[in-house]
């Protein structure tokens, strides 16, 4: 088995970015704009596509980390993944919807600089595309992930994750007459910790390093999701269990065939552009008198034809170029080194 690359896991991405997708375009375009034609409430629960992105989150970070040299080469090993492309799709989103316009979803140039950040959920201020309120998630995850880096926890991670998802689990099911503020919830990723915690523990399946432990946290993860959702959707958050679980050990290959894959590929450029935009070509469709059934494959292809070109030219270039310069940067090989030595003397302490 490859330790490089696991192909399955690029499968499962694409998956969850083509539910999102069509949960975007189908049942909530109808929800905040209506269809002419009926909606199966089925589609509802495309929205559960962003928990399955957050299991890949925390089955890719542990993988991460646990490769990971220093405690900053972390850090930029996130920021050339995620940003530049993100940028760029910040922009295209905001200049498409000036251009056409989308009414209430419209943003300011100040809105646009504060979600360079990527930050902007925990500052209130509004999402250039809605979609992005995962990404304050995901890097409130990465920052807890990167605390148990430098602190010489990460082996005794599962210990530190049972008390954090059975808290979480109180305090949103339970609640015990407390008002949790919603930036103190994403922070602490109050309603979603399961789902990560639930990736990493597929991880140490996948690499063999699951201990008893690792099993006592994801049946408690899975205890969490039956107490925090409705049956049916707990239900269905289990199915996707059993599809992560038999991706990561290989019995699921169908999951790595080339369409899976390449859409897995471009399913982070995709998720940052098809909502707002998508959008505005229904509505553009719906003006023209052009048939859904028409219409929808065609704003389909575009979004991935778009997704596909932020891939090639942003995402995939950006991410080598900005490894390159903290390869070949004296001056933040030097601030990494000191960092680690911190991190280290940090980590001695905690001890």
């Amino acid at each position: 088995m490859s330790k490089s690359r696991l192909l399955e896991l690029d499968g499962i991405r694409g998956i969850a970015a083509l539910v999102v997708v069509f949960f975007h375009f189908l049942f909530q375009y109808n929800r905040i704009y209506e269809h002419e034609f009926l909606i199966p409430d089925f589609f509802k629960y495309g929205y559960y596509g962003v928990h399955l992105f957050f299991m890949v989150s925390g089955f890719v970070i542990f993988w991460s980390l646990s490769n990971c040299g220093r405690p900053f080469d972390f850090i930029w090993s996130r920021f050339s993944r995620l940003y530049p492309v993100y940028w760029s799709a910040v922009l295209f989103t905001f200049f498409f919807v000036s251009a056409f316009g989308l009414e209430g979803r419209e943003s300011y140039w100040s809105d646009v600089i504060i979600n360079f950040t990527m930050l902007q959920g925990f500052f209130g201020v509004p999402h250039v595309d809605g979609v992005y309120w995962t990404l304050t998630l995901e890097l409130a995850f990465y920052f807890w992930m990167f605390i148990f880096l430098i602190t010489g926890q990460l082996k005794r991670v599962e210990y530190w994750l049972v008390l954090w998802v059975g808290t979480a689990t109180v305090l949103t099911y339970y609640k015990l007459g407390l008002t949790i503020p919603s930036f103190v919830s994403n922070f602490f990723l109050l309603k979603y910790i399961e789902m990560f915690v639930a990736g990493i523990c597929f991880y140490k399946i996948w690499n063999k390093e699951a201990k008893f432990i690792t099993y006592i946290l994801i049946s408690l993860t899975i205890i969490a999701v039956f107490a925090e959702y409705p049956s049916d959707i707990a239900t269905g958050l289990l199915v996707l269990y059993c599809l992560f679980y038999f991706s990561v050990t290989s019995r699921l290959t169908i999951l790595s065939s080339k369409l899976f894959t390449y859409l897995g590929a471009i399913s982070y450029s995709l998720y940052l552009i098809h909502q707002n935009v998508g959008y505005i070509l229904l509505n553009y469709a719906y003006s023209m008198n052009i048939p859904m059934i028409i219409a929808i494959p065609f704003i389909l292809l575009f979004c991935i034809t778009v997704a596909s070109l932020l891939n090639k030219f942003i995402e995939v270039p950006g991410s080598r170029y900005c490894r390159n310069i903290y390869k070949n940067s004296f001056r933040l090989q030097h601030f990494a080194d000191r960092f680690q030595l911190k991190a280290l003397r940090a980590s001695t302490r905690s001890k």
